[in-house]
């Protein structure tokens, strides 16, 4: 059922009020619109019902969907009759789109219009039947929430053979090797099982890109994508345990791996897309800027890692220890280039991000990294929650869990809070300043693509520490985050194996001295990790007080505990301790002394602790509405008019400005005097309309970049 319906005008539907009832009866009292507010977003497509309609009036009904509250364009359509009364929408051959907004519209019908009554409306979901197998629980909801609408939004676009993007019908409703990566992650950690791990296996052979057995698939063009699949490979291998099928993909592994490597530091290198931020390209950039350039070879050094990292577990020695070298030598090569390598000064964010997943850095230059790049409110979410995937990974690797917690609020959970169901395509929290939930957002993402949900990999995988020791899950790893923080004082998750589920749960409590429990439920034997130190009250694990089951044992290092730790990054393999525990159920008890207290995240000023209060480089505001009437308002310092002379700009920049540069068409609207939604002529005369946009569908919004007088 529809949670709202929306008439316009009133008088054309009445008793729309039934339609929260099991048997509605809406009469049809004229032309007019019925908006329908379904709740949530869904693979599906929309119909209705009515028996009593006059048949000269079917050409006069139509429909339109959206995932927001505006027809989306290109999706209002006459729609189709069915026998007993069924009139359906059919925006594509397929039968689906993503919907959560649906609209009856009736024309006028000449010469006299009939009413009539619409009996049923309804969205008809078509979804993979999949098992929620996983599962995540936090004392914050707004982590509960993300995992699950990230699992939701992978679940939506789980097809037959494949993971697909319900986008509203764009050209790129298809597999995508490299979105697919965050998808394929989370479809594993939260619908895991022999049908999952299938599906991923034909997902991965339907876009590959190899040059052994693969062939070409439709983003093989972006440099970075290849590497993605690598990585999902990987993903796969360490779930399913599957060692025959991942050697029979090895090659193709191996052939994507070695042109990457071919092409490491190579200057101006053809990227074509790494991202729709504007600090990496702002979408397709072919060479991209430094920042992508960086970000790619960093991204491949983690590539040539993980990779060796499986190949030893599945017994291919040589081809092992042949990639562990290369990874030594190209990390050597890093550091010795001059602009890619120390002190690292030319990375960004999103580069900065990668080259911490690389774990090529020591110690003093990750607090470097972060205290440069990730410790700001408005800079730490990127555009795009695909790439913010790879930064909150880099939160969690620097061991800045608290920060990466907070991250999730600010970039993930305040799309919660807009729509709920899935996450978006792209994204922005500084929307939630003007934007109500279900409103269109100021460009045309989707609402709901699976390459959003990597977040929900990484709270099992990372804030609970959940994963393979071995591929396959034959041991375990659990390395929860102890923390007495909101978020990590009461934790449970649960994850599929090949053997059956695996589920830990930890409750911390405390200030000065913190206690914490973890009760593990497990089918193989596995390694609990204990962190050294509390992260923000700088406290340590007192070692003595660590029981299992009651019983007091004692915990070692990890060059003590297991060879199989070597896949950790080692920022996060040092920071713990580790202790065995064997199949069954089990109470781990621990205890932190000398705590400083909370004082790190109780800074008022701060919506988000423990990043610092928001502080953008220059003063802001948001105009909702001009009237086109900007004379004596703004300007006085200078303006540029885009477009503004029947295509020309018209400007009058400061001394301080140099230059004003904006990516994009630009073109021109018109000229009307009586239009106050045109703006004002300088000249004080008449009114026009320019504008600049980036891309055919809107998606990727549109840069302008100022080029100011330095020191000014």
């Amino acid at each position: 059922m529809p949670i709202t319906a929306t008439s316009n005008p009133t008088s054309a539907f009445t008793n729309v009020g039934s339609l929260q009832s099991k048997s509605p009866n809406v009469l049809v009292a004229g032309p007019g619109r019925l908006m329908l507010d379904f709740g949530v977003e869904r693979a599906a497509w929309f119909e209705f019902e009515s028996t009593d309609i006059d048949p000269t009036q079917i050409p006069q009904l139509y429909a339109s969907i959206s995932e927001y509250n505006e027809p989306w364009p290109g999706k209002t359509l006459r729609v189709r009759s069915y026998a007993n009364g069924v009139f359906r929408l059919e925006t594509n051959p397929q039968l689906y789109e993503g919907v959560r907004f649906a609209w009856i519209i009736v024309q006028p019908a000449p010469p006299v219009f009939k009413p009539f009554h619409v009996t049923s409306v309804k969205v008809v979901s078509q979804i993979r039947p999949s098992e929620y197998t996983g599962s995540f629980q936090s004392d914050d909801s707004i982590l509960t929430e993300s995992w699950y609408s990230g699992a939701y939004g992978v679940r939506l676009n789980m097809m037959p053979d494949s993971f697909n993007s319900i986008l509203m019908d764009r050209g790129d409703r298809v597999s995508i090797q490299g979105d697919g990566h965050p998808t394929m992650a989370t479809g594993l950690t939260a619908f895991g099982g022999t049908d999952t791990y299938d599906l991923v296996h034909t997902m991965l052979n339907k876009t590959n890109s190899g040059f052994v057995h693969g062939h070409n698939v439709v983003d093989q063009g972006i440099m970075p994508y290849p590497i993605y699949w690598t990585m999902s490979v990987n993903d796969w291998y360490w779930a399913s345990g599957d060692t025959v099928r991942f050697v029979q993909l090895v090659p193709d592994v191996a052939s994507i791996i070695d042109q990457a490597i071919g092409n490491f530091m190579k200057k101006n290198l053809n990227i074509g897309w790494f991202g729709w931020d504007d600090r990496i390209g702002n979408g397709f950039c072919g060479q991209c800027n430094l920042e992508a350039q960086l970000g790619f070879a960093t991204l491949t050094i983690r590539a040539v890692r993980d990779f060796a990292n499986s190949l030893a577990h599945a017994n291919q020695t040589e081809m092992a220890a042949h990639y562990k070298t290369v990874q030594a030598n190209l990390t050597a090569f890093l550091r010795r280039d001059k602009v890619f390598g120390a002190p690292f000064t030319n990375y960004g964010l999103h580069a900065s991000g990668n080259l911490v997943n690389a774990d090529v850095l020591t110690a003093a230059e990750i607090e470097t990294i972060f205290s440069r790049n990730f410790n700001n409110t408005v800079q730490i979410c990127s555009w795009s929650p695909f790439n913010q995937y790879w930064i909150l990974q880099a939160l969690g690797n620097m061991m800045k869990t608290d920060y990466a917690k907070a991250s999730i609020r600010l970039c993930w959970g305040n799309m919660l809070t807009l729509g709920k169901g899935c996450f978006w395509e792209l994204f922005s929290p500084e929307w939630n300043k003007f934007m109500s939930p279900g409103d269109k957002a100021p460009t045309r993402p989707s609402y709901c693509h699976p390459w959003a949900s990597g977040v929900t990999h990484w709270l099992t995988s990372d804030l609970v520490g959940l994963k393979p020791l071995v591929p396959g899950y034959h041991q375990f790893l659990a390395m929860p985050r102890i923390s007495a923080e909101k978020g990590s004082q009461h934790l449970v998750a649960s994850v599929p194996t090949p053997h059956g589920s695996i589920r830990v749960e930890v409750k911390t409590t405390g200030s000065a001295t913190i206690t914490s429990e973890i009760h593990i439920e497990t089918m193989v034997s596995g390694v609990v990790g204990l962190m050294k130190a509390n992260e923000m009250r700088n406290c340590v694990l007192d070692r003595t007080s660590v029981m299992v089951d009651g019983r007091s044992v004692t915990v070692t290092s990890s060059d003590e505990s297991s060879t199989h730790l070597d896949q950790l990054h080692s920022n996060v393999r040092n920071a713990h301790w580790f202790t065995p525990v064997a199949v069954g159920t089990h109470m781990i008890s621990v205890r932190y002394l000398n705590c400083s207290g909370d004082t790190n995240l109780t800074n008022l000023e701060s919506e988000y602790p423990p990043f610092p209060p928001a502080v953008y480089p220059s003063p802001k505001s948001t105009i909702t509405r001009s009237g086109g009437s900007w004379i004596g308002k703004y300007g006085s310092a200078g303006y540029s008019l885009l477009a503004f002379n029947n295509g020309t700009d018209v400007s009058k920049l400061p001394s301080y400005v140099q230059s004003i540069e904006v990516s994009g068409t630009k073109a021109f609207v018109g000229s009307d005097a009586n239009n106050d939604t045109f703006l004002q002529d300088p000249s004080g005369t008449g009114r026009s309309l320019g504008f600049a946009t980036k891309g055919a569908d809107g998606s990727q919004g549109t840069n302008v970049d100022i080029n100011v007088t330095a020191g000014t």
